[in-house]
């Protein structure tokens, strides 16, 4: 039963990322995933995980589920945990999840999307492998996941810090430097870049630099004052 279940839910996955991965051909996206997809699929997910994790015929320990959902599980607490830090509430939306800080490395879309399910795919192989081949004690794995979060948490703070700066290098330039975030979205630069125009007499040089969403909003709020 378990089985047909497994693969029904592989059956949509295949289809709806056959329609949304922009493969065989498509031009542009045809299925939203939203809220209430991305909770069911998340429900069902951790419903299996649990059902195969619990009890005297489990096929994998607890600790092992914790390397299967790692990058969402490290994702999401390391991000509650930098605005506890940073003094606001572990809801307050921001833009500081990991695939919105690895745009801020000159990464796009497609690229981005392959790091993120790189990283999934190799750590869950990484706990899978060392605890039903190596039979790695529970223990040892918890401790290496701890290492792995704290590790992410650092990697992404100094990345965001970096664009932070980024940022602010651009406020410092002189008058003769126009930043203009809207033409910059419809550029299709995305909202972590913004467009920098250097006009000097007949000279006109254009690059992009990377912002944080606590930035943009900041700028928002500047626009809409002047």
């Amino acid at each position: 039963m378990l089985l047909n279940y497994c693969i029904i839910f592989i059956a949509a996955i295949i289809v709806f990322l056959i329609f949304n991965l922009r493969i065989f051909g498509r031009a542009s996206t045809k299925i939203f995933l939203g809220d209430t997809g991305s909770t069911l699929f998340g429900f069902i997910v951790s419903l299996l995980l649990i059902y195969i994790s619990q009890g005297e015929d489990r096929l994998i320990t607890p600790v092992t589920v914790l390397w299967v959902l790692a990058i969402p599980l490290i994702d999401s607490v390391s991000t509650m945990v930098r605005r506890i830090a940073n003094g606001r509430s572990p809801f307050f939306p921001d833009r500081e999840h990991f695939h919105h800080i690895l745009p801020l490395t000159g990464l796009n879309n497609r690229q981005t999307l392959l790091v993120i399910l790189a990283s999934s795919l190799g750590l869950t192989l990484v706990g899978i492998t060392a605890s039903l081949v190596f039979h790695v004690p529970d223990g040892i794995l918890l401790a290496l996941f701890l290492c792995v979060f704290t590790g992410h948490y650092l990697a992404m703070g100094k990345i965001n810090e970096r664009a932070k700066k980024e940022r602010r290098k651009v406020e410092a330039l002189p008058p003769t430097v126009i930043v203009d975030r809207r033409k910059a979205e419809r550029r299709a630069l995305g909202h972590n870049t913004v467009i920098i125009e250097e006009r000097r007499r007949n000279d006109r040089r254009v690059r992009t630099v990377p912002i944080t969403f606590e930035d943009r909003r900041k700028g928002d709020r500047r626009d809409g004052q002047t």
